[in-house]
């Protein structure tokens, strides 16, 4: 690329207005000392190059175009200093993309090529040895001439075959090159000249445990520290050898002495924040990483894995600073935008969530995962082209999901487009023929055609796995009626009304419409009514009180008797011990408004003797609801006996196997899941499929096989309902026997 003089003065001029703007902007400092190296001001570009990596030790075309600077104004030794400092920054690189060299940048390639050859001239006047060949090798590598960089090294061993310095470019030629088994040979021969070399042992360290050879790698990592005990980085690679072998311990003492050397280097702090992570210390964790940053504020890993810490505590508002940052540094990688789509969510942006859901779509369209997000959030904000499109792409990258078919079907019926309703929705059901949903909404498209007999096959179907829906019941009794059946239709019909729950004016419409078709037996489903009210009014409001009370587990009351009512449903209890098992699992932690505060909400671990005062919470609620009356079996029981296990090693009576209550063992699952994945002050949250698995290896231990093999069928689920935003606030009426004003007990 020719350089042309006056144009290169332009460009200068209007670059170094900008810089008096942002005089420490990283682009505009490199851009001003590129055109001042093209230039040959040696005073200029020196003072601009060296005012770069001074601020930003990890500006990769800044390093290498510095080294080149210098070596064509004959300052060799320091050129290679920076050429160095060039691959051990490239080795482990974390920062922006535009600091990296790329090998199409034409202009920056020509000022580097029209200096080596300036330097070229220089060295062809006295080439008497080959150290004064070698630069170029390593440039040229460093440039992607694989073939070039080796010619120069051949010409510089034939001049000089036992410089030790020469083997020791070569290897690091060949490294960058990823040629790994050339920079072993290349930086053994070194080693062999000259044993005392820290830097050839610490990147023959590297190769080895690039190629997996981590007894050599520890070796020579150690030999490289050996050499010279104030070798910060060759701590820092031994402590990350050591974070690889699952040493963590060592590993931080490690980084310690690294940082004692050199307490400016970045490196050191992140992957000692990675050790602490992985032994579960997640304050220490996020100390070290947030001084990474502090030190690296351009690192694309320090910030992800900073977002990581603050998204497993919850802090979601911090969670979306730190992601926003991380969306800015590297504008084209679609992970922080999905993960900014979860965080805005938790916060109920649910509107922004599914913007920087779109992009990360955007940037990564063959994914999933990022169709079916994209799709949830367009469905619950009403953007339902956005989220046809969505689901459909979802839908054929995988040809197992249900939940894409599933809501591509809503959406058509919604849209009144019964045809692709019907196709979707049949597609799902095929996929899980065990989801109620789907046979509801599927019926409703066969009745809407008219096919009456397929609609009510379909409800009553689904009416095995949820028997008390009111919508099915209506809809399956209206279906009875359009087929002249009036008898089955009242049957369906005064169910229904028995589960209505009035939410509109539309609702009390059609309220209105079934009390005109029930005639049998209304006083007493209103007495039914009002006496579960009654009952489930104080039940709602203890378990209030027991959440108000135990600050670190807002919403378990309502998550557990949800999955516990589920899991009834599933296993077909009769219906009184169904009710039963649904108030005990609302009532399950009552015994805890007896432990003091002190210990309920101490933050760190029980003592033996805390946790003894903790474990008599199931005593304490079984004494204090023993005299209550309940119209439904197992409720005591269901308090008393939760925390019992299959093998008899739980509390408080040591009780194993079918000794143990049904409906108590059901809450034991359903508490136990909870406890995983939420957090508690002693714990992150585990990742659901994590949970599964405590769950699915504690079967017959502290489970019920039978228990377990429930739950493991109907968790996707569960866990679907968990990322959906899902609080302890959200109406769960359809999980339980509700009537009109049931409203008025939140």
């Amino acid at each position: 690329m020719h350089l042309d003089e006056i144009s290169l003065r332009n460009s200068l001029g209007v670059l170094l207005k900008k810089l008096e703007a942002s005089p420490e902007n990283p682009n505009l400092l490199f851009e001003v000392a590129l055109r001042y190296h093209a230039l040959d001001d040696y005073s200029n570009a020196n003072l601009y190059y060296s005012k770069l990596v001074n601020l930003y030790p990890s500006h990769l075309k800044g390093l290498l175009g510095y080294g080149v600077f210098l070596l064509r104004w004959a300052k060799a030794e320091l050129a290679l200093k920076y050429l160095e400092r060039y691959l051990l920054e490239k080795l482990d690189y974390s920062g922006p993309k535009e600091f990296i060299f790329s090998y199409s940048d034409s202009f920056f390639r020509s000022v580097l090529e029209k200096s080596l050859e300036s330097y070229k001239l220089q060295i062809e006047i006295a080439l008497s040895h080959g150290m004064l060949i070698a630069p170029l090798g390593l440039v040229e590598a460093f440039l992607g001439e694989k073939e070039r960089s080796r010619e120069y090294f051949a010409r510089a061993i034939h001049m000089s075959p036992k410089n030790a310095t020469i083997y020791y470019l070569k290897g690091m030629a060949e490294l960058s090159l990823e040629d790994y088994r050339a920079a072993m040979s290349a930086l053994r021969t070194s080693l062999e000249l000259n044993e005392h070399n820290e830097k050839a042992h610490y990147f023959l360290g590297y190769v080895y445990i690039k190629q997996k050879a981590m007894a050599l790698a520890n070796r020579h990592l150690r030999k490289a520290i050996e050499i010279n005990p104030k070798f910060d980085l060759a701590y820092i690679l031994l402590g990350k050898f050591l974070y690889m072998q699952g040493s963590y311990e060592e590993a931080i003492e490690a980084f310690r002495k690294a940082i004692t050397l050199k307490g400016d280097n970045w490196q050191s702090y992140y992957y000692m924040g990675l050790c602490f992570k992985e032994l579960y210390d997640y304050s220490s964790a996020k100390k070290m990483i947030e001084h990474a940053w502090e030190l690296n504020p351009h690192s694309y890993e320090v910030l992800y894995e900073l977002a990581e810490i603050l998204m497993a505590e919850g802090n979601w508002r911090r969670s979306i600073e730190i992601l926003s940052k991380l969306t800015e540094l590297a504008p084209l990688e679609w992970e922080p935008y999905y993960k900014l789509s979860i965080a805005y969510e938790r916060t109920g942006n649910i509107a922004q969530a599914k913007e920087v859901a779109k992009k990360a779509w955007e940037l990564n369209p063959q994914s999933f995962q990022l169709a079916f997000n994209l799709g949830i959030l367009s469905f619950k904000t009403g953007d339902e082209d956005t989220a046809l499109k969505a689901f459909q792409k979802a839908a054929d990258l995988n040809p197992r999901d249900l939940h894409s078919r599933y809501y591509l079907g809503l959406i058509y019926l919604k849209k009144r487009e019964y045809p692709k309703a019907l196709k979707y929705l049949e597609e799902a059901l095929k996929v899980n023929p065990h989801k109620p949903e789907t046979r509801y909404y599927l019926g409703m498209v066969y009745a809407m055609a008219n096919k009456l007999d397929k609609a009510i096959e379909l409800y009553e179907e689904a009416l095995k796995d949820k028997s008390d829906d009111p919508l099915l019941l209506f809809n399956l009794g209206a279906a009875y009626a359009r087929e002249g059946k009036t008898l089955e239709a009242e049957r369906q019909l005064q169910k229904a009304i028995e589960n209505f729950k009035l939410t509109s004016e539309k609702d009390l419409e059609v309220f209105s419409t079934l009390t005109l078709q029930v005639k049998v037996n209304i006083e007493a489903a209103e007495l039914r009514k009002k006496l579960y009210r009654a009952y489930l009014g104080t039940v709602i409001s203890l378990a209030k009180l027991i959440d108000a009370k135990d600050k670190y587990t807002q919403g378990h009351t309502f998550r557990v008797a949800k999955v516990s009512y589920r899991l009834g449903k599933e296993m077909k209890l009769p219906e009184d011990i169904l009710e039963g098992l649904h108030i005990g699992a609302w009532l399950h932690d009552i015994g805890k408004i007896g432990i003091p505060d002190n210990i309920l909400n101490k933050p760190g671990k029980l003592t033996e003797e805390e946790y003894k005062i903790m474990k008599s919470h199931t005593i304490i609620g079984a004494e204090a609801v023993k005299n209550v009356e309940f119209p439904w079996p197992y409720v005591v029981e269901c308090i008393k006996y939760h925390h019992e296990r299959w093998d008899g090693s739980g509390y408080p009576e040591g009780l194993k196997g079918e000794e143990i209550p049904l409906p108590a063992r059901i809450i034991a699952v359903a508490d136990v899941f909870d406890a995983l994945v939420t957090r508690r002050p002693y714990k992150a949250p585990l990742p659901p499929y994590k949970a599964i698995e405590i769950i699915e290896s504690s079967k017959g231990k502290h489970f019920d096989p039978d228990v377990v093999d429930v739950f493991m069928k109907i968790v996707d689920d569960i866990i679907f309902e968990y990322y959906a935003g899902l609080t302890g606030e959200e109406d769960f009426s359809v999980y339980i026997e509700s009537f009109k004003d049931l409203d008025m007990l939140f």
